[in-house]
């Protein structure tokens, strides 16, 4: 099985996953890096000391994960900020993910890729229809038929909502 980084590029945070084949062994999530940083990432291709030194935040128990996995690795890019993307770009072994790759009908150019992601995976994990509520920076409901085919959503940016349990 070939071990593989994924990278979904939010509007406010760096949404990771070390991947081994189809098998998630790792999440964990940061503030976007700056330039310097990422550029030693992708100048040392996630190589263990640059790791380590730019990226703390991802905590002991990734970098172990990660160590496992082995390095260099190849890098899967989703992202909805332009500027980010550039920067991560420059990685040898990235593939960035577009509307095009997610196989979901209906899709209009200016749809986030992840919330097309989400919805992909929420529809694949649990059936279609399907229905993805994400409450990132925005919180988003996205839904598609039966037959995988977006039928829309609405988002509602800076909202706050409270919830409260018994």
């Amino acid at each position: 099985m070939q071990p593989w980084l994924a990278l979904v590029i939010g509007n406010s945070r760096l949404h990771w996953a070390g991947c081994l084949g189809a098998e998630i062994q790792t999440v964990w999530q940061m503030p976007h890096l700056p330039s310097p940083a990422v550029s030693a990432l992708v100048t040392s291709q996630f190589g263990e000391a640059a790791c380590e030194n730019v990226m703390p935040a991802m905590g002991a128990t990734a970098i172990a994960h990660l160590r496992q996995l082995g390095f260099p690795l190849p890098l899967v890019l989703a992202s909805v900020v332009p500027s980010q993307t550039l920067l991560w770009q420059a990685y040898p072994q990235v593939q960035v993910l577009t509307l095009d790759h997610i196989p979901l009908g209906g899709t209009y150019p200016t749809l986030g890729i992840d919330r097309a992601l989400a919805l992909w995976g929420v529809g694949s994990t649990w059936g279609w229809p399907a229905l993805s509520i994400d409450a990132g920076t925005s919180l988003t409901f996205t839904g598609a038929t039966a037959a995988a085919s977006l039928v829309g959503g609405v988002g509602a940016t800076g909202a706050t909502t409270a919830i409260s349990c018994p």
